[in-house]
């Protein structure tokens, strides 16, 4: 039999259909908060009902519904359908993965709140979360380098599970394509390298102090507040450079507002509107080298639960930090220790 390997847009276009068609299960990626129930329940539905699919429609058909459109297969290395225990084989280090990431960010969440909280924005990025992100990372890269750099197009999952992907509809003259591609630990190699630098820069996201080339921001922001109480978020500017630069804006996640009432801004900004899903206040602030300036926000929280979202800091070049934020509303006053 005349195998011909499926490359690498194939596979990604088949991946990408069979993503989308389960985006409209996950309804909570469409709004800005959700009930934390919901929010569980989601993620471990979509996760075993994705897996079920994956593994079912392999080992039944040899292709998934994306797979179909794009006409690849999965068989054996000899061409041969593959059966149920070779589809899990193939698929089981992603399934390890979604189980291992919906319980590490299960119990981080649960941590710092409880299930009849209300979640809003994005999911926190902090504790062994970020270890879980970056091992998926250096998978995937991984799983890609090998990918891209063997002659049969067979990913480490592929090698795992003895399985080649190849196109269903293959010509009588068809051919395996001459050329024997790169050794895949070094396509490994220099995968993992960009796998690395992309997970560190995720794993950095969670600081307090965040520098650039041209400014640094210093933030104080509560973690846990009481219901009703009014509270400040202070951004401490600092120019680093030789020459005068201006804060240009800030931004925050539309998501904010859902639990948090705006009450005031000092100073005050010569602009402020919504722009697609943030809102916005300009102030053109000016700092001479070495000048450090405050931008004091005030708010209150209309909503218990939990908020986990983004804030965004521009300078005048369109330098920007981007600060995620953790906030647990309570519906207690706060005793502290």
């Amino acid at each position: 039999m005349i195998l011909k390997y499926a490359g690498f847009w194939r596979r990604l276009g088949a991946a990408l259909i069979d993503v989308f068609i389960f985006i409209p299960l996950y309804p909570s990626l469409f709004s800005g908060c959700t009930h934390w129930k919901t929010l569980f329940l989601e993620s471990l539905g979509t996760g075993l009902l994705y897996t079920f699919y994956v593994v079912y429609c392999h080992g039944r058909w040899g292709q998934t519904l994306g797979k179909k459109i794009t006409r690849i297969r999965v068989t054996k290395l000899d061409g041969t359908r593959i059966n149920w225990r070779i589809a899990f084989l193939r698929y089981f280090v992603d399934f390890a993965f979604t189980i291992l990431s919906f319980v590490v960010s299960t119990a981080t969440f649960l941590s710092i709140t409880d299930f009849n909280s209300v979640v809003c924005g994005v999911q926190p990025d902090i504790g062994y979360v970020d270890l879980v992100s970056l091992a998926w990372i250096i998978w995937i890269c991984s799983d890609l380098a090998v990918l891209l750099f063997n002659k049969k197009k067979r990913a480490i999952h592929d090698f795992i599970a003895h399985t080649v992907v190849i196109h269903a509809h293959v010509p009588k003259d068809s051919s395996i394509p001459s050329n024997a591609g790169t050794h895949p630990i070094l396509g490994s190699i220099f995968v993992l390298f960009v796998g690395l630098f992309f997970g560190l820069i995720i794993w950095g996201q969670g600081e307090s102090l965040y520098n650039t080339t041209d400014f640094e921001v210093e933030t104080t922001i509560p973690q846990e507040i009481e219901i009703g109480q009014v509270f400040s978020m202070d951004f401490v500017f600092k120019n680093n450079t030789n020459e005068p630069i201006e804060i240009e804006e800030i931004e925050f996640d539309s998501s904010f507002f859902y639990m948090f009432s705006f009450q005031n801004v000092v100073p005050t900004p010569i602009e402020s509107d919504e722009l697609f899903q943030f809102r916005y206040w300009i102030f053109d602030q000016q700092l001479l080298p070495e000048e450090t300036k405050k931008i004091t926000f005030s708010f209150h929280p209309i909503r218990t639960g939990i908020f986990t979202g983004n804030i965004e800091l521009c300078s005048s070049d369109l330098e920007c930090v981007g600060i995620n934020l953790v906030i647990q509303v309570h519906n207690e006053v706060i005793e502290n220790p």
